[in-house]
């Protein structure tokens, strides 16, 4: 006598399985190989950490419904995921410090920001030497100006906008600061008097790849600073808002030519978006990238109570055995 057939909603359940496990490894595999060659896949690199979690919901159906060949592909699908995470979070080596430090301060502000108070109390008690700022809208500028901040940090340049890409860099001494087109977007830059030399600071805040027309734009303006840095003639530290997880082509790139000051030295997961203001999960897309002849002591992530991107305080200090180490 033949076994029942299995109920139609647990042959429905087992076709969704599969579907779910094989989308999740077929966009894991394209990353691996393509990274970011489509508009799904520069639109999901965000949600890189969180995209074994589905999988494991299916892994638990499948040991209970003792629907084995799914309960081992699930089991695989996580366990890549799980490895591939490990060489994210894994052990911290940060190069050892030549010199004195230099803090610096880099905030996505939001431009239409419900409350900048409490934000722009929290950006001045770290007083940084440099502000790197994003979003950098009238409202802010106004808030900014009228700050006993705006006195202690004259030196730098602002582009102030009603969209979401103005830009300002202001700092405790004096710099020699422009703004300058990144991907269709106007961005800024400053050379930082720093140890032996100087540094190239750039504020970075691109387009997001949450639609077909801006995602060629995100992928080629994260192509031109990827580019920019490796032609860099000076030690530099890239930060602001990149709209690009460590599941992306640009982190990938970027290995090449910087270190990620997070992966250095930082703790805990370090997500910076959306910062309890979306009902989406976690992210980290808020980067400090640094040269290799510099190094960070500190590394240390804010609140920003109403902003969608909590805020980065990193201290760079001259790498020992590099040029900028003070004789």
């Amino acid at each position: 006598m033949s076994e029942p057939s299995p109920p139609r909603w647990r042959r429905g359940l087992v076709v969704l399985g599969w579907l779910g496990a094989g989308l999740v490894f077929t966009w894991g595999l394209a990353q691996a190989l393509f990274p970011d060659a489509t508009f799904a896949q520069g639109a999901l690199q965000v949600a890189g950490d969180w995209a074994a979690v589905p999988v494991v919901a299916l892994l638990v159906v499948a040991l209970v419904a003792r629907e084995h060949r799914l309960a081992a592909a699930s089991s695989s699908v996580v366990m890549l995921h799980l490895l591939a995470l490990s060489g994210l979070w894994g052990s911290r080596v940060t190069p050892p410090a030549c010199g004195p430090s230099m803090t610096i301060v880099s905030a996505n502000l939001l431009m239409v920001h419900p409350n900048p108070a409490p934000l722009f109390a929290e950006l001045e008690a770290w007083d940084a030497d440099v502000y790197v700022l994003q979003e950098y809208s009238p409202r802010w500028d106004y808030l900014w100006m009228g700050s006993r901040v705006s006195t202690t940090h004259p030196y730098g340049t602002s582009l102030v906008r009603e969209d979401s890409f103005g830009t300002a860099i202001w700092s405790r001494h004096p710099i020699t600061a422009e703004v300058f087109d990144l991907g269709g977007v106007t961005q800024s830059r400053a050379r930082v008097p720093f140890g032996a030399g100087e540094i190239d600071l750039i504020n970075v805040h691109v387009l997001p790849p949450r639609t077909s027309e801006y995602f060629p734009l995100w992928r080629q303006g994260l192509d031109d600073l990827v580019a920019l840095a490796a032609d860099e003639a000076v030690p530099f530290v890239i930060t602001g808002d990149f709209n690009a997880s460590p599941w992306s082509k640009f982190a990938r790139d970027m290995h090449g030519v910087a270190d990620d000051a997070w992966e250095l030295i930082g703790t805990g997961f370090g997500t910076t978006w959306p910062n309890g203001v979306f009902p989406l999960p976690p992210a980290r897309i808020d980067h400090v990238f640094l040269s290799r002849d510099l190094t960070v002591t500190s590394f240390g992530i804010g609140d920003a109570l109403g902003s969608d991107h909590a805020p980065l305080r990193v201290e760079i200090a001259p790498r020992t055995g590099g040029g900028l180490c003070v004789q």
